[in-house]
């Protein structure tokens, strides 16, 4: 009866039968199953057929120096038995007896492929070891062809990865990368390693890869599939642990390659997002509340990361761990926005919305709020709306009133353009600093590009 278990140690051999006949078996290494498998992914480059190099892997195989249990005193004896047994020797198996091997494909049943993902099963089969011996498997070959797409981008950089093969969570051959020209209808890879397999053990045997972010944009909607190669001779199939035996082809079912499901690339998400939720009747002069629409969205967030939750409010995720909210659209223009024709930020960048990820509301409210983002240094002048006072933005979140005329000397000719007011609410963020009283005592083409938001935020000194 078969049970369906992981490639286990070389020591768990066990008591075997052949035929009618018990026997106690002195192993001096372990019986193993050799594996062929190519897997095809099939990727369009026209109708081009030629393959590419052979990627070749090798590994240290186990020591074959293993203890032997002390031989049984009551072995049964025959003539006629298929297997012969001796002290200190190999199990050799005759011409009659007859090891299976069965393989099946088991998955996966359809797949969407995403850039990013990482070990992505690409193609999964069923080794199950049949009657009273153990096989080791020494080689894995795979085949990528195509189908519609190629393996590299338009930059040379594979779009699969890392390609190993795994048993369960545990790697057992591999990791090997892709080489080769710039673009390929097909690459050959083979692993170099051993895999033990058990009588009565069925194991299943993934392939896998990390795809390359860059897939999306590249190869949206491409094609591919994997192909397990049944091994046309035996000599990567040895029977028994130290025998050179290979399992012959006729001992192999099916004796056909064995096809993985078509994969598709999935299309790159497209957002439909925009600055909403006005502050004020003039949002020209206050900004928007935050971004609306669709979005990306994200199972987990890093240093840097523009996220929100359902509202429309966007919140910047310091190396703190904390999130500091943008009080409005005017902020993140300040600190994402190009600078247009006359070096002041682009008003209302709606695209960078585009950038934002959707976190749920319970993930958001999971990540302390670490304060609120003021505008960024040098990019505009500010004030209150009850107060005639302007304001140049200074490193440290300094406010630093500075006169109109001198006003007109640090940013000639685009103060209209640059002077957004800050709600009431908001002022506070920002800590009084000392006057200017000349135009050589704020530069603002230094203050702009050296500005750091953690800074400001507080984290960097």
């Amino acid at each position: 009866m078969r049970t369906r278990g992981d490639a286990r140690s070389p020591a768990n051999f066990r008591q075997g039968e052949i035929g009618m006949r018990t026997y106690n078996v002195s192993r001096t290494a372990y019986h193993v199953l050799t594996i062929a498998v190519i897997a095809l992914f099939a990727i369009g480059c026209g109708d081009e057929t030629t393959y590419g190099d052979t990627i070749t892997n090798n590994y240290a195989a186990p020591s074959a120096s293993v203890p032997q249990p002390a031989p049984d005193a009551n072995v049964e004896t025959d003539a006629q038995a298929e297997a012969t047994v001796d002290a200190g020797n190999d199990v050799e198996v005759d011409s009659g007896h007859k090891i299976q091997l069965s393989i099946s494909f088991t998955g996966p049943t359809e797949q969407t492929l995403v850039g990013g993902a990482k070990e992505a099963t690409l193609l999964e089969t069923s080794f199950c070891v049949d009657n009273t011996e153990d096989l080791i498997a020494k080689t894995l070959e795979y085949e990528l062809g195509n189908e519609t797409g190629n393996l590299l981008d338009p930059q040379g950089i594979p779009y699969f990865n890392n390609l190993k093969v795994m048993i369960g969570d545990t790697t057992v051959m591999g990791p090997v990368e892709l080489s080769g020209g710039t673009t390929w209808p097909s690459q050959n890879l083979t692993f170099g390693d051993e895999i033990y397999m058990y009588r009565g053990i069925c194991s299943d045997i993934r392939l896998v890869a990390d795809v390359a972010e860059g897939i999306s944009d590249f190869c949206s909607g491409c094609t591919y599939h994997a192909t397990l190669r049944i091994p046309t001779n035996g000599n990567g199939l040895v029977v028994g642990a130290t025998s050179s035996l290979p399992l012959q082809i006729d001992q192999i079912s099916p004796q056909v390659d064995i096809n993985g499901n078509v994969m598709t690339v999935a299309s790159k998400p497209v957002n439909d997002a925009y600055y909403c939720e006005p502050l004020s009747a003039n949002p020209d002069v206050f900004g928007y509340d935050g971004c609306c629409g669709t979005f990306t969205k994200a199972d987990s967030v890093k240093t840097g990361d523009l996220i929100k939750g359902s509202l429309p409010p966007i919140y910047y995720v310091g190396s703190d761990g904390n999130r500091a909210r943008f009080p409005s659209s005017i902020e993140l223009d300040s600190w994402f926005a190009p600078l247009d024709s006359m070096s002041v930020p682009v008003h209302n960048y709606h695209a960078i919305c585009l950038e934002v990820l959707e976190v749920t509301d319970a993930q958001l409210a999971a990540i302390p709020i670490g304060g609120t983002v003021t505008k960024r240094p040098g990019a505009y002048i500010t004030g209150i709306l009850t107060d005639p006072k302007r304001y140049v933005v200074d490193t440290h979140h300094l406010l630093r009133w500075v006169q109109p005329q001198i006003l007109e000397q640090i940013y000639p000719g685009t103060v209209t353009q640059r002077t957004y007011l800050t709600p009431d609410a908001i002022l506070p963020s920002y800590t009084m600093g000392s006057d200017i009283t000349s135009a050589d005592q704020y530069i603002w083409l230094q203050k702009y590009p050296g500005a750091d938001i953690e800074v400001e935020l507080g984290i960097h000194p």
